[in-house]
């Protein structure tokens, strides 16, 4: 399969994720997302089959979303939205958290879910958390992310306002 990887950053996150597409023998790309007219000619000229966002802090244009099938992964359990969720997860204790694969739509992280992996929140930074437990959920979320979209089996949220 042809995949996109639109992302702010070739974090840990999303090397993990590229390398587990690779082994797959998908054929990928690497787009940074610097402008609308950058995104727009690099995905044109790559033509995915699909648009993979592990790590993406920025809105994603209409243009994009609207003509390729894109999806974003979320550090936030089913019905967290925006920025700063491992930040809240630890502030409050929190025991549990989670990840979810989401399609992109208008509505910041409310698209339908296609993929969610919970774990146990440690005693730690935030760095740590998110190289770890939250790598290993986008890992674990794969599998399950392609067999929905192939199923076309997703759970819309409940959007509550940011």
């Amino acid at each position: 399969m042809k995949i996109l990887f639109l992302v702010t950053a070739f974090n840990s996150q999303t090397q993990a994720v590229y390398t587990r597409l690779q082994d797959r023998g998908d054929v990928l790309s690497v787009c940074f997302s610097i402008s609308e007219a950058q995104m727009l000619e690099e995905i044109e000229a790559f033509d995915p089959e699909l648009i993979l966002c592990p790590f993406l802090k920025a809105y994603l244009p209409v243009s994009i979303y609207e003509n390729y099938p894109t999806y974003i992964f979320h550090p936030g359990p089913r019905g967290d939205r925006g920025p700063n969720a491992l930040e809240y997860a630890l502030e409050s204790h929190t025991k549990e958290w989670g990840l979810v694969v989401l399609r992109a739509n208008s509505a910041y992280d409310g698209g339908d879910i296609y993929a969610e992996q919970s774990f146990k929140v440690r005693n730690t930074y935030k760095a740590s958390l998110y190289r770890q437990e939250i790598v290993q959920a986008s890992l674990d979320a794969l599998d399950v992310l392609f067999e929905n979209i192939e199923k076309q089996n997703s759970v819309p949220q409940e959007l509550n306002p940011i």
